[in-house]
C-alpha cells in the first residue's frame, strides 16, 4: 500500500515537472535535461549510487534501489532506461543532454537511437567541465615541457611564466569567457 502511494506521488510529481518544462519550452516536447550519476565512494567498488535526470532546479529526496550491477554501468544503463521511457510515460523527448565529461551514457543513448533515426540528441557541456579540461590540458602541457626552453631561451614555467596560480586564473577567465 505504501509502495503504491509512493509511486502515485512520484508519477504525479514527474508529470507536473514535465508539463512545466514543456510549457517553459514553448510547448515543444523536445526538452533539455541534465544527467549525472553519483556514488557513495569513489571508484567502481561502490554498492550505493544514484542517477538523476533533471529538468528542474528543485527535486525531492525520495529514492529506492532499482539497479543491480557494478557502479560503472549504473549511469550508462540508468540513463538509457530513463530516456527510453520518456515518450511512453511523459510524451517528451530528451534531446539536449547536459552531462559531465564522461560520455559513456550519452554514447549509449545515441547508439541505441532511443527516439529513432530522425531525432538527434545533442550533448551539452557544462562550463565547469570545460574549465577543468582547460586546466588539465595546461597542466599536462606544463609537465611535458619541463626542462625544455622556449624560443626566448626561457623555460615555460617559473616566475612570470606558467605557474599553478596562473593556470587557475586562466581556468577562471576561460569559464567567464564561455
Amino acid at each position: 500500500m505504501l509502495l503504491s502511494a509512493t509511486k502515485d506521488v512520484r508519477d504525479a510529481t514527474m508529470k507536473g515537472a514535465i508539463e512545466e518544462a514543456v510549457q517553459e519550452n514553448q510547448n515543444i516536447i523536445d526538452i533539455p535535461v541534465a544527467v549525472d550519476g553519483t556514488w557513495q565512494k569513489r571508484g567502481y567498488s561502490s554498492m550505493n549510487g544514484a542517477l538523476t535526470v533533471t529538468n528542474k532546479k528543485k527535486h525531492g529526496p525520495v529514492c529506492k534501489k532499482n539497479f543491480d550491477g557494478y557502479s560503472g554501468r549504473m549511469e550508462v544503463d540508468g540513463a538509457l532506461s530513463i530516456f527510453q521511457r520518456s515518450v511512453q510515460r511523459y510524451d517528451v523527448r530528451y534531446t539536449k543532454y547536459l552531462g559531465d565529461g564522461d560520455s559513456k551514457a550519452f554514447d549509449n543513448i545515441v547508439k541505441n537511437q532511443v527516439y529513432g533515426d530522425n531525432c538527434t540528441i545533442t550533448k551539452l557541456e557544462g562550463v565547469g567541465h570545460a574549465m577543468k579540461w582547460m586546466g588539465s590540458r595546461l597542466r599536462r602541457f606544463k609537465a611535458k615541457m619541463r626542462g625544455q626552453k622556449l624560443s626566448d631561451g626561457k623555460a615555460l614555467c617559473g616566475k612570470n611564466r606558467l605557474t599553478e596560480a596562473s593556470i587557475d586564473q586562466l581556468q577562471t577567465y576561460y569559464g567567464l569567457a564561455i
